[in-house]
């Protein structure tokens, strides 16, 4: 079974307690965005996966991490548009 794909009270819930878990913390990690991030690249999802990246690269400029996770997305974006223009 896809976890990814599948839309239930789970899912929304796991949303809601990440945006509450972040906007709680006085002190912002970038490691929970770089996690949302991969989990979002997981699921097919590239551009919140950029944009957790870029979150995550604000927090902490210099983390390698996020520009990884920023290139990953972004080449799953071009790979997906690239062949939405192959079918088309």
């Amino acid at each position: 079974m896809n976890l990814c794909r599948r839309k239930n009270k789970s899912t929304d819930s796991f949303e809601e307690w990440m945006e509450e878990f972040i906007d709680s913390r006085r002190t912002v990690y970038p490691s929970v965005y770089a996690r949302r991030s991969l989990c979002y690249l997981f699921c097919n999802q590239p551009d919140r996966a950029l944009y957790d990246g870029m979150i995550a690269q604000e927090v902490f400029p210099d983390w390698p991490t996020a520009f990884y996770l920023q290139s990953v997305a972004l080449y799953i974006q071009i790979k997906y548009d690239h062949l939405i223009l192959l079918i088309l």
